[in-house]
């Protein structure tokens, strides 16, 4: 009797085990690739942060170095304190010195302006024109002091 060894293909075990092994590095290799877009993603958004403070500390030392006496004849800096400095500065293209305050409240850093008006002129805490320039909160959390 003459027995053809010819099997020349794989058994069903052998085809098992590299179909597991093939899904185990697939998962591996997409879990890398998660975390790697993850750590990327961390990255950028830390740059961008940074960026925003980088941008708020210019414009506030920009209007800090403007200050000078104030319209009505007031010293440069009419008050600094642990959560707001207040000082005449011309931050626009007109002649008048405007009032500047830059506060903190909780967790967001604005910055007000106040144009002098009337006659004789005054500055006007109602006529304050406040907007927001950072969230310090956010910042915080995010790992920045």
């Amino acid at each position: 009797m003459v027995v053809n060894s010819n099997n020349h293909g794989f058994s069903l075990l052998e085809i098992i085990v590299v179909v597991g092994l093939f899904i185990l590095f697939a998962g591996t290799i997409a879990e890398l690739l998660i975390w790697g877009n993850h750590g990327k993603d961390v990255v950028f958004e830390q740059l961008s942060k940074q960026n925003d403070g980088r941008i708020a500390s210019q414009n506030f030392l920009n209007d800090l170095r403007r200050a000078s006496y104030s319209s009505i004849g007031a010293y440069p800096i009419a008050l600094a304190t642990a959560n707001q400095i207040i000082f005449y500065s011309n931050v626009d293209v007109d002649s008048w010195r405007e009032r500047v305050r830059y506060f903190v409240s909780t967790t967001t850093l604005s910055r007000g302006v106040t144009k002098p008006t009337g006659t004789p002129l005054i500055y006007n805490s109602a006529n304050e024109e406040v907007i927001e320039v950072a969230v310090i909160a956010e910042l915080r959390r995010k790992g920045f002091s």
